[in-house]
Formats: structure tokens, sequence, C-alpha cells
């Protein structure tokens, strides 16, 4: 049972940092679309780039973390 529920635990992680990816893209394209069209962002939406990439790096390493 004990088994069960660490793995129950970690799947409910998982789930909860690929919903967090989804979001993250969600918030982010509109951005890198901007950047692609006009070449640059201004000062608001490269902070923005950054905090966003910032989360995405730490939920990358979470989730390879979870798989090890």
């Amino acid at each position: 049972m004990n088994k069960n529920c660490e793995l129950g635990y970690k799947n409910g992680q998982i789930a909860m940092l690929d919903a967090l990816n989804q979001k993250l893209t969600d918030i982010s394209e509109p951005l890198y679309r901007r950047l692609l069209r006009d070449g640059k962002l201004d000062s608001v939406g490269n902070a923005q780039l950054d905090v966003l990439n910032s989360i995405r790096d730490w939920q990358i390493e979470r989730i390879e973390e979870l798989h090890d």
C-alpha cells in the first residue's frame, strides 16, 4: 500500500508539472511571437520571458528528478 501511495504522489507531481508546462507555454507563446515579429521586446516583455524561462528550467529539472 505504501508503494501505491508513493507512486500516486509522484504521478500527481508529474501531472501538476505537466500542467505548469502548458500554462508557461500559453503565457510565453505571445511573447515569442512578438519577438519574432518585431525583432525585440520591451523591458517588461524581456523580464516576463526571463521569469517564464527560469520557471520552465526549474520545471524541467524537477521532472527529471522525479523520473530518476
